[in-house]
């Protein structure tokens, strides 16, 4: 069987799933092709301050540089010609588009003979978007199947009039067996709060730095690390500076998922106040949230589409409404102080990755999947 996995940047220090789907495929016999519009090395994404210059290791250990063919751009826009020429080259039994924004753009000017099948991570097109909703209509005719990563973004695309016999729900997952917990001693007398997502609006990282400051005032000792990087990073460093805490809040920039693993050991609680932002996006279900609860981190997080099927709420985590600070600066007290509710969630919520969100197994459904539309 040979599929190919079609997206924008490749290969994306940020959007591990992807690489890690592509590996457990590979590892499953699977013979995974690669098209993407641009090298993160080479081009910056929207939401980046500047081109990635680091790469994870298993893009080398599995060779995925030499999977990945990138689409020839043309004033701005892909050239159609080459990618029909790739077709016409490769004996392709399937393609799958890992974001709808992008099904769209090549759907609405290609038709394939082999089967098309699209993701959608967020089932909300942004304001400043050059599109509109009913646009969604070109994915919904011309893909085979779509897979919509929750069960929040599947029940609103059938609202968008997506005909629910293409809709199915598959979650995004991880490696089980990478992110767990160890036996690291982690201070007594210091809480290691984290975040591990680009610094954009949608992430909430605004809200876990008010959290921090409220915390700060209530005498509690603690680091905040915050992975990752984007168009925000100065605005949230400002904040850093204006509420004096500097001391207690590290901004680490992007790093390799080995390096991340590392941050997981070392933290007690994991913060990730998702919100839906200015221009209407919205997260899916954010990877970085199944990884810290596979390494037994209790969550603090938000109502928000997807998140609920993951954190459940004073089982494996604590869930706001998007903004409340008062309620997660009062989660986190809770947790600050109680050393044996952490560990209790920390465990339940490993539980349900295993069970729900375990990338090995996602890809055995993945690969039934394939083969009912081969």
């Amino acid at each position: 069987m040979k599929i190919l996995f079609f997206t924008f940047f490749f290969p994306r220090i940020t959007e591990t799933f992807i690489i890690n789907k592509i590996i457990s495929l590979l590892k499953q016999g699977v013979d995974v092709q690669i098209m993407a519009m641009a090298d993160p090395s080479k081009h910056k994404a929207v939401e980046d301050r500047k081109p990635e210059k680091i790469i994870h290791s298993d893009v080398f250990k599995y060779n995925l540089l030499e999977r990945t063919t990138y689409i020839k751009m043309i004033n701005d826009k892909p050239d159609y010609r080459t990618i029909k020429q790739y077709f016409l080259k490769n004996n392709l039994d399937l393609v799958h588009f890992q974001w709808s924004g992008l099904a769209d753009w090549i759907l609405s000017k290609i038709d394939f003979s082999m089967p098309v099948i699209t993701n959608f991570h967020e089932s909300v097109i942004p304001k400043n978007w050059p599109r509109k909703v009913d646009e969604f209509q070109t994915i919904f005719t011309k893909s085979s199947l779509i897979l919509p990563v929750s069960i929040f973004i599947k029940n609103h695309l059938q609202e968008q009039g997506c005909p629910t016999p293409k809709l199915q729900t598959h979650h995004m997952g991880v490696d089980i067996n990478m992110f767990k917990v160890t036996k690291q001693i982690k201070k007594a007398n210091e809480i290691v709060f984290l975040t591990v997502a680009g610094l954009l609006e949608k992430k909430g990282h605004q809200d876990a730095l008010r959290v921090m400051k409220k915390i700060k005032d209530q005498g509690v000792n603690f680091k905040y690390y915050i992975v990752g990087d984007g168009v925000l990073r100065e605005k949230l460093e400002k904040f850093v500076e204006d509420n004096n805490l500097q001391k207690n809040v590290i901004f680490t920039g992007k790093i390799v998922q080995q390096k991340v693993l590392k941050y997981y050991h070392k933290s007690h609680i994991f913060i990730h106040p998702s919100v839906t932002a200015s221009d209407g996006s919205h997260e899916g279900i954010p990877t970085t949230i199944m990884e810290a609860s596979a390494c037994e981190l209790p969550i603090i997080s938000t109502i928000h589409t997807g998140i609920p099927e993951l954190v459940i709420d004073g089982k494996t985590g604590f869930l706001s409404r998007e903004h409340d600070i008062e309620k997660m600066t009062q989660d986190a007290l809770i947790l600050v102080k109680n050393t044996a509710l952490r560990k209790r969630m920390g465990k339940a919520g490993r539980r349900i990755v295993v069970r729900y969100f375990n990338v090995d197994k996602l890809t055995l459904k993945a690969i039934q999947i394939y083969k009912s539309y081969i």
